[in-house]
C-alpha cells in the first residue's frame, strides 16, 4: 500500500487538488501576523519589510518555479535577502524552521510543548513523536507541497498571500485521530476503527499504521491524518477481512460463495461509498455555483464602473471656447442637452441591466445556500452511518 500524498485519490485528482471541493474542513486563514510569515520577516536585524517578502514571492511563476525542498526554500530566501536586499546580517534557519513548525503542529491538531520535547499532545496524544520527529516531518511535508504547488493564472505568478493560502490548504484538517476530540465535526480514525473492531486496540493499530507510513519507501516521509484517511480505511477493512477469514492471512469473507454474508457486507460498503460520491458531487455543484456567483459579482461591478465613466456636459467645458460644446452659445447649449439626454438614457439602461444581474445573483445565492445545506445534511448522514455501522455489522454476523 503506497502512502504518497500526491497519488490520485478521486476523480483523477490528488488530495491537494480536491481540497477546495471539501466543505467540512478546517483551514487556517492567512494573516501577515501568522508566526510562519513573521518568521520570514524577523530572521534578520533590522527586520525585513512586508513588501520585501511580497517581492520575493512574485519572482516565482510557471517558468521560474518555487524551490523544490525546504532547504532550497530557505536558501532562496537567504540569497534574496543577501544579494537583492543587500542585507548581510544573515538568515537564521533554525529560527525560521521553528516559526513554521509552530504553525504546522496546531494546524494538524498537535499541541506544541517544546520544553518537554513532546510535540504530539492534543489530537495526536496517542503518537509518541518528539519535536525532532515532527520538525523532520514538517520539512518533508513542505517539500511535497512545493513540488505540488498549484500555479494559477496566465503566468502562474506566486504572491505572498497565494503561497500561504495554498500552504494552509495543503495542511487543512478534514479528519481527526481521536473521536473524543471531534464531536460532530467529521470522521475520525478511532470511529472508523471502532466500527469494525469495537474491542480492538486502537492505539496499537494506529501506531503500526503511523510507522508504516513513515517507513514506506514510496511515501513522502510525513504523516498527515487527513491526507491519508483513505489508506487508513483500506487497512482497517483489510484487517477486518483477515479476521473474518479466520486464517490469519487475507482471504474471502467466508468460504462459501452461496452465503449471504458477503453480499450483506458488500451492500454496507456500497451504501457508504455511494454517500461519499453523493457528497462529492454536491460539493462540486456548490463550488460551480460559487464560481458563477463570483462572475456575476464581477459583472455588476463592471456595470457600476461603466456607469461612473458616463460624463455630464456643462457650460464652460473646455474653458468655454467658442465652437465647443462648453461655450455659452445657444447651439452649444442645445448640443449639451442632447448629449446629456442620451447619456441619461444610457445610465438608465445600465441600471436596468445591473438590476437584472443583481436579481440573478440573489437567486443564485439562494441556490448556493440550499446546496450547502444539502452538503451538510449528506455529510451528517455519512458520519451517522459510520457511527452506526458497528451495530449493523454486529446484527448481521452475530
Amino acid at each position: 500500500m503506497s502512502f504518497n500524498a500526491n497519488q490520485v485519490t478521486f476523480n483523477g485528482d490528488t488530495y491537494f487538488q480536491n481540497i477546495d471541493n471539501v466543505s467540512n474542513k478546517i483551514v487556517k486563514p492567512f494573516s501577515t501576523n501568522n508566526l510562519d510569515v513573521q518568521g520570514m520577516l524577523d530572521v534578520t536585524v533590522p527586520s525585513i519589510n512586508e513588501s520585501d517578502l511580497e517581492n520575493f514571492f512574485v519572482t516565482f511563476n510557471n517558468t521560474h518555479p518555487l524551490p523544490s525542498s525546504w532547504d532550497q526554500f530557505v536558501s532562496a530566501w537567504t540569497s534574496y535577502v543577501t544579494n537583492t536586499l543587500h542585507n548581510n546580517t544573515g538568515i537564521i534557519p533554525d529560527q525560521m524552521l521553528t516559526s513554521f513548525v509552530q504553525v504546522y503542529q496546531p494546524a494538524l491538531g498537535m499541541a506544541y510543548n517544546d520544553n518537554l520535547g513532546n510535540a504530539t499532545g492534543g489530537d495526536w496524544s496517542l503518537l509518541n513523536a518528539t519535536n525532532g520527529d515532527v520538525q523532520n516531518q514538517f520539512q518533508q511535508a513542505f517539500t511535497t507541497f512545493l513540488q505540488a504547488y498549484p500555479y494559477s493564472g496566465t503566468n502562474g505568478t506566486v504572491t505572498e498571500a497565494s503561497f500561504f493560502d495554498n500552504w494552509y490548504k495543503f495542511i487543512a484538517v478534514t479528519a481527526f485521530l481521536k473521536s473524543s476530540t471531534t464531536p460532530g465535526t467529521g470522521l475520525s480514525y478511532e470511529t472508523i476503527f471502532k466500527t469494525f473492531f469495537p474491542n480492538g486496540n486502537f492505539q496499537q493499530q494506529l501506531l503500526q499504521f503511523y510507522n508504516k507510513v513513515l517507513s514506506d519507501p514510496n511515501s513522502n516521509g510525513y504523516f498527515n491524518p487527513s491526507q491519508m484517511l483513505s489508506q487508513w480505511v483500506s487497512q482497517v477493512q483489510q484487517q477486518y477481512n483477515i479476521s473474518l477469514s479466520g486464517t490469519g492471512v487475507l482471504g474471502p469473507l467466508t468460504t462459501s460463495v452461496d452465503t449471504s454474508q458477503t453480499k450483506k457486507t458488500a451492500v454496507l460498503n456500497n451504501i457508504f461509498f455511494l454517500l461519499v460520491e453523493l457528497i462529492t458531487s454536491v460539493q462540486k455543484a456548490a463550488a460551480a455555483q460559487a464560481s458563477r456567483l463570483n462572475f456575476l459579482t464581477g459583472w455588476q461591478q463592471a456595470y457600476t464602473e461603466l456607469q461612473n465613466q458616463v460624463p455630464t456636459f456643462t457650460q464652460h467645458f473646455n474653458n468655454g471656447v467658442v465652437g465647443t460644446i462648453g461655450s455659452t452659445t445657444n447651439k452649444a447649449a442645445n448640443a449639451r442637452n442632447d448629449a446629456n439626454r442620451i447619456n441619461a438614457s444610457f445610465i438608465t439602461q445600465i441600471q436596468a441591466n445591473t438590476n437584472i444581474v443583481s436579481d440573478y445573483a440573489k437567486s443564485l445565492q439562494s441556490s448556493v445556500n440550499q446546496t450547502n445545506d444539502a452538503t451538510n445534511q449528506q455529510s451528517d448522514m455519512a458520519t451517522t452511518f459510520i457511527q452506526d455501522l458497528q451495530t449493523i455489522i454486529s446484527a448481521i454476523f452475530k
